[in-house]
């Protein structure tokens, strides 16, 4: 686990500090748990994060269940939702949507500088900025013409019931879960579960659960608004685990480190 120390050290003076930091012992839950309660606990703001692992469906939390910000994470059951409706026959991935003067939303993604009202985009084109560019612009096109309440209803009937298109909030467990199902097959069909996690697998935004573990297949999406910085992702290890963190503070850097911090450790515990 990380470790942080001070000292104070005077005009030619000197002094010493003992590293202290605390190892991870691979399978040792109690342990894993203790530091991983400290750490965050150590840091300020607000933490929460969920974790399993998809081989025994073994859960881990801290705070998993508060109720926060989930920035462009809320995009998860929006994807899935329109992917259902694929499945369903509701709709064909190829069929378009105008986008609208509302629709347009500054921040992450190309559509707000690239395209114009009254452009066509299929639901295909659209999904994939969605989720591997977070677009703002394509978020907001779908949610109107799928419907926030549908959106938040499909989520709450997949065990997602704090995930809300409107508010953008969610809590770390829920999207946690719902990647976990994705990843063990209890979502979508084949075809759909298949191309989203390809989608999630190759975004633009690698700085957090990806950072120290790179020779690894993760399938993620990050969120970020001002000290907002949250990642839910499935990494695809030896031992596979879904990790989702979610992240409040006067300092993002922080929060990036967190989350990079505890994809760390997670993936040394679970390395038995």
């Amino acid at each position: 686990w990380p470790w942080v120390g001070s000292v104070d050290v005077q005009w030619q003076q000197q002094s010493q500090v003992a590293v202290a930091a605390t190892a991870i012992v691979p399978g040792d839950e109690a342990a894993f748990v203790a530091g991983l309660n400290a750490y965050l606990s150590s840091l300020g703001g607000q933490y929460g994060a969920w974790l399993e692992d998809l081989n025994s469906g073994r859960q881990i939390a801290y705070h998993g269940t508060d109720y926060m910000e989930a920035a462009s994470v809320i995009k998860l059951p929006l994807a899935l939702y329109l992917l259902d409706q694929a499945r369903q026959g509701k709709l064909t991935l190829s069929d378009t949507i105008q986008l609208q003067d509302g629709d347009f939303m500054g921040g992450t993604g190309t559509l707000y500088y690239t395209a114009a009202s009254g452009d066509t985009y299929s639901y295909q084109d659209l999904l994939a900025l969605l989720i591997q560019q977070s677009d703002n612009t394509a978020w907001q096109a779908l949610d109107r013409v799928l419907g926030s309440d549908s959106v938040d209803a499909y989520a709450a009937s997949i065990g997602a019931p704090d995930c809300h298109q409107v508010d953008d909030n969610c809590t770390p467990q829920d999207a946690g879960m719902m990647l976990s199902k994705l990843a063990s097959g209890a979502l979508l069909d084949a075809g759909g579960r298949q191309q989203l996690l390809q989608l999630l697998e190759n975004t633009v935004f690698n700085d957090r659960i990806n950072y120290y573990l790179g020779s690894e297949t993760i399938a993620h999406k990050v969120g970020m608004d001002g000290g907002v910085m949250n990642e839910a992702g499935v990494v695809y290890s030896a031992h596979p685990f879904v990790i989702s963190m979610f992240t409040d503070g006067d300092n993002p850097d922080q929060g990036v480190q967190a989350i990079r911090d505890v994809a760390r450790a997670a993936a040394r515990y679970y390395s038995r």
